[in-house]
């Protein structure tokens, strides 16, 4: 009798579990998964896996900065002044990889390291130097 409580208990737990999985879920208002996200960005970017079977974690997604977003807004034709990478008066705009740590660690070697891993790209400003007018004294 307890064996069959206890599958009858396992079925229910596994059928919850699959339907659990199978609806969709909830998206949070200003929020995006990253599949949707990854070209609706000022700033275009590209997911690589940095894999290393030596080390824990193995796998390190990144998240980083297309080589040339200009070229990326030309071929989906949006306009060069609504992409980062342009001059505005006295404030340029580029985008930049947003860098972070992770802790990782090597068994063969006992060792635990930080690494530097790009998290994302984002588009900054930088102010410039505006040219001094010339006026006569």
């Amino acid at each position: 009798m307890a064996i069959e409580r206890l599958i009858t208990l396992t079925l229910a737990v596994v059928a919850a579990a699959a339907l659990a999985a199978s609806m969709p879920t909830k998206k949070e208002p200003g929020k995006l998964d990253l599949s949707d996200a990854i070209n609706k960005t000022v700033c275009p970017i590209k997911i690589e896996i940095n894999d290393d079977p030596k080390r824990i974690p193995r796998r390190i997604k990144e998240m980083k900065c297309r080589d040339d977003p200009n070229v990326w807004c030309s071929k989906n034709h949006i306009p060069s002044n609504e992409c980062c990478q342009h001059q505005h008066a006295a404030v340029h705009m580029q985008c930049v990889e947003i860098q972070d740590w992770v802790q990782v660690y090597y068994p063969e070697t006992d060792d635990t390291q930080t690494s530097r891993v790009s998290v994302g790209c984002m588009c900054v400003m930088q102010q410039g130097e505006m040219a001094q007018d010339s006026q006569p004294s």
